[in-house]
């Protein structure tokens, strides 16, 4: 009589087998966030708006202050219908773009802000466009922020 810890393990090792390979594909087929380079170096705001004149004004209104921009390592996003433009004025890859609309805005919205901290998280979603104030009070009051006007950053 063979022992139970003596015999071969073919169908549940060929289970964990199967199971080790699956995972594998998986991680594989994860899609890497187009803002990764950014984190801990950068604020991110993205605008999406199926309108192009919505996102033209709300661009317009961040332009007024590119120097506030850059003191607060913010860069932008830009979404529309049906494609993107990262903040080095690059189109962004079909797959970069599915990602970040999956990810922060839903099917229905017609116009959407996020901001994202340095860490990563979402600091502000709105689905109305936002004055300059309101954005700079919010990343003047994060405690990441303060850290950086004490310094002198």
């Amino acid at each position: 009589m063979v022992s139970q810890a003596a015999r071969p393990l073919t169908n549940s090792g060929t289970m964990i087998s199967s199971l080790s390979l699956s995972l594998f594909l998986g991680l594989l087929s994860i899609t890497v966030s187009p803002l990764q380079s950014y984190k801990w170096k950068n604020r991110i705001v993205i605008v999406y708006a199926k309108d192009k004149n919505l996102l033209s004004k709300q661009l317009t209104v961040f332009a007024g202050e590119k120097t506030e921009f850059k003191e607060r390592d913010l860069v932008i996003f830009k979404l529309n219908k049906y494609d993107g433009i990262n903040p080095s004025g690059q189109k962004l890859t079909a797959k970069d773009y599915q990602w970040l609309v999956r990810r922060y805005f839903s099917t229905s919205d017609k116009f959407g802000i996020v901001l994202i901290g340095k860490d990563g998280g979402v600091k502000l979603k709105s689905k109305e466009q936002i004055g300059n104030k309101r954005l700079f009070d919010l990343i003047d009051s994060m405690p990441m922020r303060m850290q950086e006007m004490k310094e002198g950053q």
